[in-house]
């Protein structure tokens, strides 16, 4: 109301958010994967996480799953991780990655269960 804006709607747009606004304790990471599928780990969870520029790939060690990203301009994605701030990650279609250069994009997400 302060706003002279009476209506909830400015609130619902920041639900979808890719990215948390600022740093925090309990946080979750969600991989969209192409079929649709979700899967989210507790960042409480991560091990490990490697960034290789020349493979263009993200891999985080999770204590239960390993997940591997792979795309193009993937630093930004990378410091997000390590900052705790990214909340959904998506692959993107393969029409779309000749169109933007700079843009972070992901190719593809692989989820595997550690050997126990």
């Amino acid at each position: 109301m302060l706003e002279n804006d009476p209506s909830p709607a400015s609130r619902a747009s920041q639900q979808g958010q890719d990215k948390y606004p600022d740093a925090g304790y309990t946080r979750n990471l969600c991989f969209v994967l192409p079929d649709g599928c979700r899967i989210y780990f507790g960042y409480g969870y991560i091990v490990s996480c490697a960034y290789n520029p020349e493979a263009n790939t993200i891999t985080i060690a999770f204590t239960s799953h390993k997940v591997t990203i792979g795309g193009y301009n993937l630093l930004d994605l990378y410091e997000s991780l390590m900052n705790q701030t990214a909340r959904i990650i998506a692959t993107s279609d393969e029409r779309y990655h000749s169109l933007n250069k700079t843009e972070c994009l992901v190719s593809y997400i692989t989820i595997v269960e550690n050997e126990q």
